[in-house]
């Protein structure tokens, strides 16, 4: 590290202060000594014509008291005046060594970090549906739902990159997988109105609210059904332009793969490429935003490739012997899915201080045509194009700054086949330890495919967040 870096890391910035008021102090008194010279040396020259030092023996030894004080005085003066000096140095050092303290701090700021870990006990309660059937089981227990960890890193005052992983994925939730991977550059930076910017690499898609808003902020521990379901990994690899319109609105326009990085068909093909068959994705949006209400509207427009037929053949050795016995040898069929068009409209908004001041509610509506990608034991559960829709709403009511009571109704209509619609509705308790760390008490109730299926989960998470 360079001494002047150094020097201004170990230094006390107290210290200018103190200087600054030692210099105010010893200036005050160099002006009281000037006034005291000045009042010796007229008393040396009244008592030097007055013509009493020939004839008094005490007005000389008068006079010499009197020159030795003022010389004490000089001397005083000379001594307050290097004094002085020495302090101006110091502070002239001080202003020379300012430029390097600014850019010590400037590069202090060019990378910040942001994690969060989000740590939960879970419980789900499911039984068989109004038709019959047996329990179904879950991976309930203790589990690190997140671990997440994040850097913003300033390049210049117009560019920036942001990069997060979350080091608590896979089944076991030990593996690592990159979230976000972002490269911003301002056009037009932002200040009391939206500027203008490009975004590049793998986002959050700007539809809604709710996908680009953060898992640390939601009042619930997961995204709505149909979000996850269709836009599975909320983030799509592509980029998008930001436009500030004036007056609290702004528009974008992207374009992308066809697919979300977590999509199930992304995934089978085990390829971050867009896939074979398709053409790129668009989105835009309008939004506008002010202190107490925000609103949108958004779309997209894709495809989703279809799948070829196969079989997909598999052995299990029931006494053991291995060898394939009869009955051992299993065959499933995975039929052709067809090609669709994903296009969607989303409408969302917020409101702050509904009717009561403390009372928030949030609401998305989606609507379009896609193919559901789900896949049950390897098998796709939707063949074709389908209309699909969802929609859900949140009421949060801050009891204090410490407290907070949400309930959230929602609905997912896949529209593969009749009576597939799932709603669901669920209330939450958060409790804030501090700003950066929260409880998170939820209970949510769903009604899946018509048949009044029991599947309650209750959820039990801590989270810290820097």
């Amino acid at each position: 590290m360079p001494p002047a870096k150094k020097q201004q890391k170990e230094r006390d910035p107290g210290q200018v202060q103190w200087a600054s008021q030692q210099l105010q102090e010893r200036t005050k008194f160099l002006e009281a000594l000037e006034k005291r010279a000045a009042e010796a040396t007229k008393a040396i020259g009244e008592l030097a014509s007055s013509g009493k030092l020939t004839a008094s023996e005490e007005a000389l030894a008068l006079m010499k008291e009197m020159v030795q004080q003022l010389q004490e005085i000089r001397d005083m003066m000379q001594q307050i005046q290097r004094e002085i000096e020495g302090i101006f140095g110091w502070i002239e050092g001080q202003n020379e060594a300012l430029p390097i303290m600014a850019y010590d701090i400037e590069d202090l700021k060019r990378g910040k970090w942001s994690n969060y870990v989000q740590f939960q006990f879970t419980d789900t309660q499911e039984g068989p549906n109004s038709l019959g059937g047996s329990n179904r089981t879950n991976p309930d227990g203790f589990a690190m739902r997140r671990f997440r960890m994040g850097t913003t890193n300033k390049i210049d005052s117009k560019t920036a990159m942001k990069l997060s992983f979350d080091v608590s994925s896979g089944s076991t939730r030990t593996s690592a997988e990159l979230k976000d991977a972002i490269l911003k550059y301002d056009i037009i930076k932002s200040d009391v109105e939206v500027g203008t910017s490009v975004q590049a690499g793998q986002i959050a898609l700007p539809l809604g609210y709710e996908l680009e808003r953060s898992s640390s902020e939601r009042e619930f521990p997961e995204r709505a059904l149909y979000n996850r379901t269709m836009f599975a990994g909320e983030r799509g690899r592509g980029a998008y332009l930001t436009h500030g319109l004036g007056g609290g609105t702004w528009a974008t326009l992207g374009v992308w793969n066809a697919l979300t990085v977590a999509d199930p068909q992304q995934t089978a093909l085990a390829s971050y490429r867009n896939p074979m068959g398709t053409t790129m994705a668009m989105s835009a949006g309008l939004r506008h935003s002010s202190e107490t209400y925000e609103v949108g509207i958004s779309g997209f427009v894709g495809e989703r490739p279809g799948t070829p037929a196969s079989t997909i053949t598999s052995w299990t050795d029931l006494n053991g012997d291995k060898i394939v016995d009869p009955g051992e040898v299993k065959n499933t069929i995975v039929p052709a899915t067809s090609k669709a068009d994903r296009q969607y409209i989303f409408i969302d908004g917020v409101v702050v201080g509904f009717l009561d001041p403390k009372l928030t509610l949030r609401a998305e509506a989606m609507f379009g045509k896609d193919r559901v990608p789900t896949i049950s034991s390897s098998v796709p559960v939707s063949l074709a194009q389908s209309n699909v829709k969802g929609y859900h709403i949140i009421a949060s009511y801050n009891l204090n700054y410490r407290n907070t009571l949400a309930f959230r109704y929602e609905f997912f209509d896949p529209g593969y086949k009749v009576n597939d619609d799932v709603t669901g509705y669920g209330l939450s308790y958060i409790h804030y330890l501090n700003p950066g760390a929260k409880l998170v008490f939820a209970h949510e109730v769903s009604k899946e495919q018509g048949f009044d299926r029991k599947n309650n989960v209750t959820t039990l998470r801590v989270q810290f967040k820097l």
